[in-house]
């Protein structure tokens, strides 16, 4: 499997959208750009981590973290691993580098682990091909792959759209709605 590293890059809100949080991450030489949804209070923990806010060593993430460090005295290493997509979320895992252990993990929540434990962030090379947009630093607009947005938060993308009066949007959003409709119904069927 070809993985490659990813470097954390930003974390904001999705524009018109305060309980959202979108986190990006860049390939080593920062031309390929990928982003992570994540929930505002995941968000807003990166972001306290990454501009030094306040002190964090009694928060939750650091306290767990230096526990974990202490009971591994025989220096296990970790690192995160993207790899694939499930039901609009990415597919992660914290995975031992010299084991087979693997934890899922959402992506978000692994960004943030990432940065508190100081693991690396890999994806498998064809998931970023397929899920990455060129990294264009001197713009403050990221595209989102929609496949990785869940169908509520969609759902109210597309009433803000159609309220701006923004259809181009709108109607890529409701065929991706009507897409997942028919693979829903698909795979319904085959259950039966």
């Amino acid at each position: 499997m070809n993985n490659v590293r990813l470097l954390f890059n930003s974390v904001s809100e999705i524009a018109g959208n305060e309980k959202i949080g979108l986190i990006t991450l860049t390939d080593e030489s920062h031309e390929r750009l990928i982003s992570i949804v994540c929930d505002w209070n995941t968000a807003e923990a990166i972001d306290i981590r990454v501009k030094h806010k306040m002190d964090k060593s009694n928060t939750l993430p650091e306290v767990m973290a230096a526990m974990l460090k202490a009971r591994c005295k025989d220096e296990r290493k970790y690192y995160v691993c993207i790899l694939g997509l499930e039901e609009e979320q990415y597919k992660t895992f914290i995975v031992g580098e010299d084991s087979a252990e693997m934890y899922k993990i959402k992506a978000s929540e692994a960004v943030l682990l990432s940065l508190v434990l100081d693991i690396p962030i890999y994806i498998e090379g064809t998931l970023m091909k397929k899920q990455s947009i060129k990294n264009r630093s001197c713009t403050d607009k990221v595209s989102i792959p929609i496949n990785v947005i869940n169908s509520s938060i969609l759902q109210e993308t597309l009433e803000r759209a159609i309220q701006a009066e923004d259809y181009e949007t709108a109607s890529k959003i409701h065929d991706e709605l009507e897409r997942r409709k028919r693979q829903e119904n698909k795979d319904s069927k085959i259950q039966d």
